[in-house]
C-alpha cells in the first residue's frame, strides 16, 4: 500500500498533536446568571499554588465563612489547600470584599490578574455569587 506525501504529512501532524503534554483549556461562560460584561485586559494569568491565601474583610464572619467555603471548594477540585486570613496581603491572593458599588445588591465584580483574584460584591450574598463554579 502506497501513501502520498500529503497523507504522510497529515498523519505526522496528528501524531505530533496527540503526543503533546500541553493542553489548552478555553473558558466556557456557561454560568447562570450570564455575566453582564466579560473583558480581557491582558494583565497576565493568576497561578494558584500552596502559597495562595484567601483574604477577607476583618471582623466579617460571613465573609470568613465564604472564604472557608471557597478554600474547601478549591481543595476538593485541585487538591491544593488554601489558607484563609483577614490580614491584608498584596500578591498571590484571592480577595473577598463588599466594596463593589452597584444598584443591584446581587451584583459582583470579578477581576483576575497575575497578582490576585478580586471578588467584590455589592452585598455579602453577591460575593458568594461571584465565586466561579
Amino acid at each position: 500500500m502506497k501513501f502520498s506525501p500529503k497523507s504522510i504529512l497529515i498523519l505526522l501532524f496528528f501524531i505530533l498533536i496527540s503526543c503533546s503534554d500541553k493542553k489548552t483549556i478555553e473558558a466556557g461562560y456557561q454560568i447562570v446568571p450570564l455575566p453582564q460584561e466579560i473583558s480581557q485586559n491582558g494583565n497576565g494569568n493568576f497561578i494558584l499554588d500552596k502559597q495562595t491565601v484567601i483574604v477577607y474583610d476583618e471582623n466579617n464572619d460571613t465573609l470568613r465563612q465564604t472564604a472557608s467555603f471557597l478554600s474547601e471548594y478549591i481543595k476538593q477540585n485541585t487538591g491544593i489547600h488554601i489558607r484563609i486570613t483577614d490580614q491584608p496581603k498584596e500578591k498571590n491572593i484571592i480577595l473577598l470584599n463588599t466594596q463593589y458599588t452597584h444598584h443591584n445588591p446581587e451584583a459582583y465584580n470579578l477581576i483576575i490578574d497575575q497578582d490576585k483574584i478580586l471578588i467584590s460584591g455589592a452585598s455579602l450574598p453577591a460575593v458568594f455569587y461571584g465565586i466561579p463554579p
